[in-house]
Parts: C-alpha cells; structure tokens; sequence
C-alpha cells in the first residue's frame, strides 16, 4: 500500500514539474501519503485496546452507530484497499497533452472515493454528517470541469496529495464515531476545509472563464499562493490526528490574505437578537430528508436563487430555518434574519442592514465590496429608510462587485410576521431572482399566505422554488416520534414510570406532522403535579383535536383550562390582566421587571406576575427565573389569545396592559429622574470621553427607569384616564429636562420627539392647558 503511495507521488512530481521558466519546487514533505504515524507520533486515531479502554467493543458505540453498521462499512472499505495502486496506474497513463483530460480526472478519482466513503461513515454522527455531504457534493461537482483542465498545474498537485493523504489516513483508521470529542472536531472542520477549497476552485475558474492556456490555465500565478495555503491547512489537520498535544486548527477560508480594509459598520442599523439563534434548531437527527433537500439546493449552481419554505403554524418551519443557518454559519458567509411580532423593532426596514452587516462582520470579500458602497452612498443610505436601496446598495451591489467564494445563504424566516411592506419585500426577493448574482441564494420561511402564494405562482420557476412542509407528514410522523421519545423518557423510571411504544406512537399520529402541537403536549405531560406517574400524567394528557381551522386552538385551551379555574372569576381577571400586561410590551421583558412596574401603578404588593406565569412553562419561556425575558413560546399563541373568536374566555385585550405599563412607567419616572443622575463630575464633556458611563448607567439608572423612559409612548392611548392624565402632566413640569438629559446619556434622543407626540394626543381640541401649548412648541 505504502509503495503504491510513494509511487503516486513520485509520478506526480514528475508530472507536474515546472518548467525551467517556472519558480518554486516541491516541499520535501509533500506526498508523503503513509498511514503510519511517524516513529514520535502517537496513533491515536486507530482504537488501541488497554486497561484505560473504556469504550465498548460491541454494541452502540459512541456516536449511536450500532458495531453492525460498523462492521458493513468496514467491508466496503476493504474493497479500497488498492487505491493507491489505482493512483499510480492513473498517473503513470498521463500524457501532459490537452486529449486526456479524461486520465486527469481519474487521478482525482480516488480522492472522491475516499471523501464519499468517509461521508457514508459519519452519517449517523449529526454534527459531522451535514459538512462531509457538502464537501462530497461540491468536489464532484468542480473535479470533472475544473481540476481536469489544471492537470499540468503543480499548485494543484501538491493539493491532491495532501488531500488525498489526509482522507486515506482518516478512511483506513475507521471506528470514527469513537474518537474523542476534540477529534471529531477535526473530522469537522476537514469536511469543512474540504468544501471551501472546492467552492474557492470553482469560483475562481468562473471568474477567469477558463479561457487561459498552458500553465496556471485557470488559476494564474497570483492564486497560487491560495491553493498553496490551502495544501498547509490540510497537512496541518493530518499532523493534528497524530501529533501528541495539537488539538485545535483553525479553518482557512477561501479568502485567506488579510485585506485591510476597515468599516464604519456603526452606519448600517441592526436589530439585535434577529438573527441566527442555534437554541431554535431542529433535535439532532430529526428533519434530515429536508434538511438535506435544502443543503443540495444551496449547492447546486444551477438551481433556482431562492427558495420559499411554506407550512401552517407549528410545522418547524423556524427550527429547520435555524438548522440550515447552524450548518452554513461556520463558512461565515450567512445572513439571518427573522421576523416576530414580539419584537416591534424587527421591522423590515432595518432588514437588509442588519444582513449587510452581518454578512461584512463574517466576510472579508464582502467587507471589502460593502465598504466601497459606503464610501460613495453613505450619506444617502444613512438617511434612507428605503427598502429597495438597501436591498441594492447593501446586499446585491456588494456581491456583484467582489463575490465570495461559495454560496452566501440569506435566510428571512417568520416573513408572515412581517407587519409592513410585504408587497414590496416579496416584490424584491421574487422579482429579481431571475438577476441574482450566482453564488446567492435565499431561503424565506413563512406560513401559506394568500400574497406569499400569488408571489411564487407569478414567479418564473427557473428562478424560484417552494418547499411545502404541509406535504411532507410522513417525514414529520417519524420525526415527531423520536423527539417526543427524546422528551418523555423519564430521568428515574424507577420513581416516575415509563411510557411504552404505543404511548409514542399515539402521541405521534395525534400531532398530525405539527412539531409545536407535540413539543407543548410534551411539556404539559412533563409539568409534575405532585403524586402523580409519568403514565398518568400522559393518560390526562390534552387531546388532538382533527380538522380544525387553528388546530392549536383546542391544545391552548385544554392547557390553560389544566392550569386555571375558568369559574373563578378572580382567577381569570388576574389571568387576563398580567397576560395584557406581558403581550403589550414592545419587546419582552423580564418577569420581576414587569411584576415592578404592576406594583408602582397599581399599588398592590403582590408579584401577581410571577403567581399567574409560575406555572404556564407549557406554553411560556422564560417562566424558570425572574431575571428572564417572558414570551409565548410560540407565535401562535399569542395570536390565540388576542383573537376573541378563538379563544372565548381565554381572550386577553391588550389596552388593559397598555394602561397598567404607561401609569408604571410614569410613575417611575417621576420617582427616580433627578439631575446629573449619574453624578458626572462635569457636563461639559462628550458621552463618548466618558471611560466609565456604561458602569455609571448600570449603577444609577434601574431597569425600570431604562425601561419607561425608552419605551412609555409605546403605552400610551389616545385618551389618558384621570390618574394617567396627572401622572403626564407632573412628568411634563418637573421632569422633562431630566429626561433628555437620561436619553442624551443612553443615546436615544431620537425617542423625545415620538414621545411628545403620543402625549399630545391626549389632549382633547377645546380649552387651552399650559402644558398642550408647551407640546405644540
């Protein structure tokens, strides 16, 4: 085997010796192809059996592959055993002349054996799999029409030695899913170093048009320098499994010189907190089919630019969203943005800058391409507000002028909780797809709206795809079984019970392919009153109800009515109140915030917010501890309780939270605003010479002062009541100039003027007070 390898190497560096006019030589160490760790080395990739052996020999192993599967790939290697003859046989039929193209490819042949046969082996270890699919998917599909033409170049053979080395070394030591976690690590980021040298050839071959001839036809000497990093990076990861003490590499991206370019990224708006979020994806394993239906899309250059991804409420459309985004968020070229009516700040307009700056904060080509467009557009795009021109000179002109090497993956997911110009965004995604440049590709989640599918039917479908999740039940029944086996099996079934396999399997067919009707059943069921098993908690389960408009609905009101009496009616009051309180909000907003701000404006001591939400973790986040944002886990609850013809008795009218957190937020406002309130030595200074505003802020200003003054116009009414009326009007005489001196401090001057103006809708047209004519000023 070995001298089959000496001899593939050999015959490469005769290949491809450069001519006399050519420069450089081959390293001395390049080519070595063995399997053997070198006599220093430790083989710690190869199992060895010992005393400190603690991995089982039969069975499941660690990674889950049961040793059958083990031994059946095993077999399929053994039929490998010769590719380094196959190599040297290849190379040796060479004749460096345009007409064999054909042996060229066969020399990469092997490689691609090596990398498909690795992918096969790590398929049941989930955060390897994805990235050894990408790299087997993106090689094949740049080796024939790319490397072939490159046979004579030196650069590349040098890189398909350490490649090739690097995957037979891996390939050969087998018993993968047992190596330690640092090593899996590796198996990682070699799928993912793999990949990008495949998406960095491909593009650079585009970009030059294949038209040159001779040496260098497609890359040109100024690349060489990139595919030689490319070569380091994979001998390191194959010094990485056999050198004691070397762990950890970092992956080099396909742009691998530093470009010094620097960007005033402050000038692009973003909305904290909308973007990728690793804690929404899917349960490791489940949604596979589509999951790797979307990861081909991405990949394949000839497929449409955009894709809409389409499913009632609770299908996972958002968890499989933010699993696609984990998967190519390594590669540093994703764009995430989702959209929830929680939030009022996610709002379209600041959409397309919070992906710009994203992308220019991951990317150094895109960096380099969008600092340019600032350079000429600042004062323009600084101002505007525009959709369309951020949708231009944000995203599209920057990647138009300096792409990046492999798919940029934009992802807009939640699009129907999109509250304003939906016309114009699905205008912008749908109408230019046919133009997109051709490395983007973008992927919008959203449920089966009328205006989202009259914008995929007019749409050319050589450009747009849609995937609906409606459709695809058979792979949500199976999937949703294996999550609800993940959740209701019991930590101590000695104590709690088990459930059997009809139990999840019942489960399973109730949920009809909703993975949010399953997750909040298995959280009732998971929800321990006190003396009763796991199996009786799941026979007093909430039941499916079949064919309904809103099929949540019936689940949300079994859950609540577990939870609440609905006969009591001062319950329910406190019910409805606390559940206004938190749904008004612009943003959620810790319990114990919101608990403060209900005591100051209505003068009971009780945290009747916490005694309401301290049981509705079904249905709830954030419910565990007080300092934690509070939300619906899902859109779609809320969206039940503010509809009175959904939920009946269950409905929550949320002007009654509104009033409650614009009386708390005035009355703390008189009570806590004071000059200097974060005793400045001196005010003739600027914020930004402050060294320690940021510690004086968290030290004298309280949460709930940031809170109301921030965000008391959002709770405001058109007619204040007579207790909310002499709260304004004593903020307005004692307290206004304190207030701009806190929004000066916190950089939000830009609130007063919105502010001022919900206040004056207040007063009503006749009379005149002092105060309406302060406001008019």
């Amino acid at each position: 085997m070995r001298k089959s390898k000496d001899k593939a190497s050999r015959a490469l560096k005769k290949l491809f010796r450069p001519s006399s006019s050519g420069s450089g030589s081959t390293p001395s160490n390049v080519g070595r192809a063995s399997l053997q760790p070198e006599p220093d080395e430790q083989p710690v990739v190869q199992r060895v059996s010992g005393e400190h052996d603690t991995i089982p020999t039969t069975g499941t192993t660690l990674g889950g592959i049961d040793k059958a599967d083990l031994d059946q790939a095993g077999r399929a290697l053994s039929s490998l055993k010769s590719l380094g003859k196959h190599v040297a046989k290849a190379l040796q039929s060479i004749d460096p002349t345009a007409k064999h193209v054909k042996s060229s490819y066969k020399l990469w042949e092997p490689l691609l054996e090596k990398v498909q046969v690795f992918a096969s082996l790590v398929e049941k270890i989930g955060d390897i799999h994805p990235y050894a699919k990408i790299a087997s998917t993106v090689l094949l599909s740049v080796v024939k029409p790319v490397i072939a033409r490159d046979k004579r170049d030196k650069a590349m053979a040098d890189l398909f030695v350490s490649m090739y080395d690097l995957y037979d070394f891996v390939v050969e030591a087998g018993r993968l899913p047992e190596l330690d976690k640092k090593r899996l690590k590796l198996l990682k980021n070699m799928s993912m170093q793999t990949a990008e040298c495949a998406y960095s050839t491909k593009d650079k071959a585009r970009e030059r048009g294949r038209v040159r001839a001779g040496k260098n036809a497609v890359f040109g000497p100024q690349i060489d320098s990139k595919i030689a990093e490319f070569t380091e990076a994979f001998k390191d990861l194959r010094r990485c499994f056999t050198e004691h003490g070397v762990l950890e590499i970092k992956i080099k991206l396909a742009i691998l010189e530093d470009i010094r370019v620097t960007v005033e990224l402050s000038a692009l708006a973003d909305v904290p907190g909308a973007g990728l979020d690793a804690e929404k994806a899917c349960l490791e394993g489940t949604r596979q089919q589509t999951l790797n239906e979307l990861i081909d899309w991405i990949n394949d250059p000839q497929a449409p630019a955009v894709c809409f991804l389409l499913g009632g409420a609770g299908t996972g459309k958002s968890s499989i969203a933010h699993s696609i985004g984990n998967i190519f968020s390594p590669f540093r070229r994703l764009g995430f943005f989702c959209f929830d009516r929680s939030f009022q700040n996610r709002h379209p307009n600041l959409m397309f800058s919070t992906i710009a700056r994203d992308l220019a904060e991951q990317n150094a080509d895109f960096r380099c391409a969008l600092a340019e467009v600032l350079r000429e557009q600042q004062p323009e795009l600084k101002r505007s507000m525009n959709i369309a021109s951020h949708w231009n000179s944000l995203i599209l002109t920057p990647l138009k002028r300096f792409p990046p090497a492999g798919p940029v993956l934009i992802v807009i997911d939640a699009f129907d909780e999109c509250s304003s110009s939906r016309d114009l965004l699905l205008k912008l995604v749908t109408g230019s797809s046919g133009s997109l440049p051709p490395n983007l590709r973008i992927l919008v989640t959203s449920r089966p709206e009328r205006d989202v599918r009259v914008a995929i039917r007019c749409a050319h479908s050589d450009h747009l795809r849609s995937m609906d999740l409606d459709e695809k039940n058979g792979e949500a029944r199976l999937d949703i079984e294996y999550y609800i086996r993940h959740q209701l099996t019991s930590d101590e079934p000695h104590i709690d019970g088990t459930l059997d396999d009809r139990d999840f399997q019942e489960l399973a067919n109730e949920s009809e392919g909703l993975f949010q009707w399953a997750a909040t059943v298995c959280r009732a069921i998971n929800h321990k009153p006190a003396g009763r098993t796991l199996k009786e908690r799941f026979r007093s389960r909430p039941r499916a109800a079949q064919g309904k408009e809103y099929p949540l609905d019936p689940l949300y009101k079994q859950v609540l009515g577990n939870l609440f009496k609905s006969e009591d009616a001062e319950l329910m009051d406190h019910f409805r109140s606390v559940m206004a309180q938190i749904l008004c909000t612009p943003f959620p907003i810790p319990t114990q915030l919101t608990d403060e701000l209900r005591r100051i404006a209505t003068g009971v001591q009780e945290n009747k917010v916490t005694l309401i939400v301290a049981d509705m973790g079904p249905l709830l986040s954030g419910v565990s501890t007080r300092t934690s944002p509070i939300r619906p886990l899902h859109t779609s609850f809320r969206d039940f309780l503010t509809d009175a013809a959904r939920s009946g008795e269950w409905f929550v009218d949320l002007a009654r939270g509104h009033s409650i957190m614009a009386l708390g937020c005035l009355r703390v406002m008189n009570n806590r605003l004071a000059f200097n309130i974060c005793r400045l030595e001196t005010s003739y200074i600027l914020n930004r010479d402050i060294p320690d505003l940021d510690s004086r802020l968290s030290t004298y200003v309280p949460q709930s002062l940031l809170y109301a003054a921030c965000n008391w116009n959002d709770h405001l009414a058109t007619t204040h009541p007579s207790d909310l009326q002499q709260e304004l009007s004593m903020f307005l005489r004692e307290r206004l100039l304190f207030w701009f001196e806190l929004l000066g401090l916190l950089k939000c001057v830009n609130r007063a003027a919105p502010s001022l103006e919900a206040a004056l809708k207040g007063y009503d047209d006749s009379g005149s007070d002092p105060l309406k004519e302060l406001l008019l000023r």
